[in-house]
């Protein structure tokens, strides 16, 4: 109820009905102040609410920071770290199973050329187009990083045969040496890919990588535009 000067109170009533000796009815009220535990009930649910609030700010924030870790910020693949991270256990998974994984390097032929003459914009929107259609030439289960620059890699977990990455690398081959419309220019570049086994072209990751990329330097030597296995 509203005080005097206008400040108002909470109070709690409690009517009980009572009978006299003598028959007659009789009613008690009890009228309790209790505007100092509504208002701390308030205050305590303002805090619970703030509390919630951050907690979600916080975790928002992790999952930022953890994305950030882990991914290229031009083309959203992942990074360096997440590459080898994703190669481990691939080939972890591979020695449980006894499966076959392949692995990829990949360096565009010509992007020098399109930083050069087109500025680094265009080349970075290259690079974007180049991760698009990596992503789409790949099934779900297979892991497209960007190492840096102009360098990819690619890890193709549970094939049943070494053929299959040369399949996959055909087309990706195919689908980079097409146009690339940027900012209303036309734009070409291929790429060369060298490509490893495991565990035919070694059993560990540090050995793997190496042959991979002997091999990618192999096949630009060989003029470009093509794949070589280790």
């Amino acid at each position: 109820m509203p005080h005097a000067v206008g400040t108002t109170y909470l109070n709690a009533t409690k009517k009980s009905l009572h009978k006299y000796a003598a028959g007659n009815l009789f009613l008690v009220g009890i009228i309790r102040d209790i505007t100092k535990s509504k208002r701390a009930e308030q205050e305590l649910r303002q805090a619970a609410a703030e509390l919630t609030r951050a907690n979600t700010e916080l975790r928002l924030s992790e999952d930022r920071l953890r994305y950030l870790a882990y991914h290229d910020a031009l083309t959203g693949l992942g990074n360096r770290k997440q590459f080898h991270e994703s190669l481990n256990q691939t080939l972890e998974c591979a020695r449980s199973n006894n499966q076959l994984v392949a692995l990829m390097f990949l360096d565009l032929d010509g992007f020098k050329q399109v930083n050069d003459t087109l500025g680094h914009d265009t080349g970075d929107q290259l690079l974007i187009v180049v991760a698009q259609r990596l992503t789409n030439s790949l099934r779900n289960s297979d892991i497209v990083s960007r190492l840096g620059g102009d360098e990819f890699t690619v890890i193709l977990p549970r094939i049943h045969q070494a053929d299959y990455a040369e399949k996959v690398a055909q087309k990706i081959l195919n689908a980079l040496s097409q146009v690339f419309v940027l900012e209303g220019k036309n734009v070409f570049v291929t790429v060369s890919i060298g490509i490893s086994i495991y565990p035919l072209d070694g059993e560990v990751e540090e050995t793997l990588i190496k042959s991979a990329d002997v091999a990618m330097y192999r096949a630009k030597q060989l003029g470009r535009n093509q794949h070589q296995f280790s």
